[in-house]
């Protein structure tokens, strides 16, 4: 768990203005990060060790140089069990091309180590290579935060030392093995951008085939990979870049903190598996100009001990303190309980602590099915949202913000970066005399404007000024994208091919400067993600997201069953559940048939809230927000949401059986130190159902408060709890239940 004091909100980042243009690495660490030779944050070229130990409170681990070869050669858990496998050779960067050379292997002589020092809580090395032939040098930099619990992180720099563009094919850039007592279990996690795998939607009888969560035996031979690309499309942006080893006693979590790469790993005799990961999906290449320099994204790699809740908790605590936005953990009210623009800005009173203008607030014209001329203008003329200001009292956007923000609230915004198709001065536009068409993608998703390709850095510099001077003007501080903010694919060449499999990874690098900017010139500036729903769930994004949406049915089982899967890699504070409050609603035509409307409301509150009504705001929706949003989630939930460890005590949701999530936090100043929720959706188990708790003391004694059924109140002891279970009664044909864990006094 996350101590509530002494909180360090450093944040590595991962990449720099060095690898985005022709410039050679001299100076030090100028605070964003760069990695630069013999600067600030390093010590001299040395050659006086082969074997090199990074320890967290976790994982020790030990990187090798013999004979010149990297390796990672020891990984052990807290407890000493040593997790790796047969020897493995790291991975360095593939092949090459210069001019119209055929395609070389790069021949990499090591040539040392230095110190390394981020400023920001990690320590490590790095490991320097070179190839004098190809003109290259390659660093390879491992960090740990020794302070708490985590992992190890590795990433490198390829620098293009010659006088030419070189075409970089890197292939694998990580391969690691590991190895134990049993033959290991791999979990990889789909994304379930639109809709969770294997439920099929009531109100409009869409099903995802699948199963969400996927495990597989690693026999030798056998391979499991986990793909994340940033495609939009209805559930085809694959799978969360992250993947579990499960020994049973004993575990390794590797993960990728980029939008576009495979993780592989493939079972080897005695137990073994060989880890890996690359960009794209294979055969990724793209070019670096000369003096240039690459950025190979980070990997991060752990071991555990115990079952792969245990390894979640560890991993999800260690990015939320260092990788994930730090308002996330400076801020109080994180992540804001938001509501869909439905009752103005006057809600603080209900708990509401941010209200969201969505999609088409800048037209009144339909062009194809819901979707509006001149996406990405940033002017209110939709008539609705003109009818909100008047409401308000408001003739400009920046009235309505400053009342709203007196009023308690926040505003977040639905800003596309597509072209307007509007001829005018300061527009991102593709059309007439003020034009760039080279901005833009040949990617139309909604048939209205093409999305802006981030490749482009005069494009980049565009939406820096375009968003920066909006918010600041306006006093909006919160951005929400949607329909691939990183494009997918461009016909445009820049610093990607025209058509290449390299699109994904220079958007990415856009994305991020655009993101960095705002962020560093815009007082108190968020993002959220959204693209379809979570076609964007992975760690680079996550990292610069403080919300991202579970998923785009908006029916409530559905975000249930996505947030109990994808929250085994996403710490449940960055998972935001849009959910139409109809869906639970009995008597609704968007009914989903499941329980009363709390069975369907509690499935809303595990992580981060987003309220919404497809038929506006309820007598019966406001009823429950100030108990069960202002009272219970902002101010004894959330703190458990984001502090505790999240145990899945109950099988993933089917709407048949029972299903439960516990959080708990032993360490909270708060009275209230943890929660169990249960919902059971039919008698198919009948009433009674034992769940077994995890993370308590077992020689303290609790209080458990039941808020439906007080008579089921008990008090037992931790190692009862966890031991012999909780037997909780719910009759009926279905139910829901939140009980509440305090210490006995």
């Amino acid at each position: 768990m996350i101590r509530k004091t002494g909180i360090i909100t450093a944040v590595l980042a991962v990449f720099t203005a060095l690898v985005l243009c022709a410039c050679s690495r001299t100076g030090g660490d100028d605070g964003t990060g760069s990695v630069t030779t013999g600067g600030t944050g390093e010590e001299a070229v040395r050659n006086d060790k082969t074997e090199f130990v990074l320890k967290s409170k976790t994982t020790e681990s030990v990187i090798s140089v013999k004979n010149g070869v990297l390796s990672l050669s020891s990984l052990k858990t807290e407890s000493g069990k040593e997790k790796t496998g047969a020897p493995t050779d790291y991975a360095l960067p593939e092949a090459y091309e210069t001019g119209t050379s055929a395609k070389k292997k790069f021949d990499w002589v090591y040539r040392g180590y230095s110190v390394y020092t981020d400023g920001k809580g990690g320590s490590g090395y790095r490991f320097i290579f070179d190839d004098g032939d190809a003109g290259a040098e390659y660093d390879v930099y491992a960090v740990v935060r020794a302070d708490m619990p985590g992992p190890v992180e590795l990433f490198g720099y390829l620098t293009n030392k010659g006088n030419r563009a070189m075409t970089l094919m890197p292939g694998a850039f990580f391969r690691a093995s590991t190895g134990g007592d049993k033959v290991p279990v791999a979990w990889t996690f789909n994304k379930e951008s639109g809709t969770a795998e294997g439920w099929k939607v009531p109100y409009n009888n869409q099903l995802a085939s699948g199963s969400g969560i996927y495990q597989t035996e690693l026999t030798q031979g056998t391979t499991a990979s986990a793909y994340s690309r940033v495609n939009q499309n209805w559930n085809d942006s694959g799978a969360i870049p992250m993947m579990y080893l499960d020994y049973g006693d004993s575990g390794v979590y590797f993960a990728l903190e980029w939008t576009n790469g495979k993780l592989s790993a493939t079972g080897m005799k005695n137990n073994g598996a060989v880890l890996s990961v690359c960009l794209y999906e294979q055969g990724f290449r793209t070019q670096i100009p000369a003096g240039a320099v690459f950025y190979l994204p980070s990997v991060y790699i752990g071991a555990y001990d115990g079952d792969v809740d245990i390894g979640s908790n560890i991993f999800k605590h260690w990015f939320l303190r260092y990788k994930a936005p730090s308002n996330l953990l400076e801020e109080k009210d994180e992540p804001l309980t938001q509501e869909d623009m439905q009752l103005g800005y006057d809600v603080a009173k209900y708990g509401i602590q941010q209200i969201k203008w969505d999609y088409g607030w800048w037209s009144d014209e339909i062009v194809t099915g819901q979707w509006r001329t001149n996406e990405g203008l940033l002017e209110v003329r939709n008539s609705a949202y003109l009818g909100v200001l008047k409401s308000a009292g408001c003739t400009t956007l920046k009235r309505f913000v400053s009342k709203a923000n007196k009023a308690g609230v926040k505003l977040t915004l639905y800003v596309l970066l597509k072209d307007t198709q509007l001829d005018q001065p300061g527009l991102p536009t593709s059309v007439g005399r003020n034009g760039h068409p080279e901005w833009f993608s040949n990617i139309c998703i909604t048939g209205v404007g093409n999305s802006a390709d981030l490749g482009n850095e005069e494009c980049v510099e565009f939406y820096k000024q375009y968003l920066g001077d909006f918010f600041k003007k306006n006093g909006v501080t919160t951005w929400r994208s949607d329909f691939e903010p990183i494009c997918r694919e461009s016909d445009k060449k820049n610093r990607h091919f025209a058509g290449g499999n390299d699109v994904q990874y220079w958007c990415t690098v856009g994305f991020g400067e655009l993101v960095d900017y705002l962020s560093e010139n815009v007082d108190g500036f968020r993002y959220e993600s959204c693209s379809s729903g979570g076609s964007m769930k992975d760690f680079f994004t996550m990292s610069k997201a403080s919300v991202i949406q579970c998923e785009d049915a908006s029916e409530f089982m559905s975000a249930h069953i996505t947030f109990y899967d994808s929250s085994y890699c996403i710490p449940a504070a960055q998972l935001q559940l849009p959910v139409n409050a109809l869906t639970y609603t009995p008597g609704s035509e968007y009914y989903s048939g499941i329980g009363d409307y709390l069975y369907g409301f509690r499935c809303t509150l595990t992580g981060a809230v987003m309220l919404s009504s497809w038929g506006g705001a309820s007598q019966e929706d406001i009823s429950y927000w100030d108990y069960y949003i202002k009272n219970l989630y902002n101010t004894v939930m959330k703190p458990l949401i984001k502090y505790g460890d999240l145990y899945h005590i109950l099988p993933r949701p089917d709407g048949i059986h029972w299903d439960g999530l516990e959080y708990i936090d032993t360490d909270s100043e708060n009275e209230i130190k943890g929660m169990v929720l249960l919902w059971k959706p039919t008698d198919t188990e009948g009433a009674e159902k034992t769940v077994y708790l995890r993370g308590l003391d077992e020689k303290t004694t609790y209080n458990l408060k039941f808020e439906d059924r007080p008579e089921q109140n008990c008090t037992k002891t931790g190692a009862e709890l966890m031991k012999k279970g909780l037997t909780v009664r719910i009759e009926g044909q279905s139910g829901s239940e939140m009980i509440w864990i305090s210490e006995a006094k």
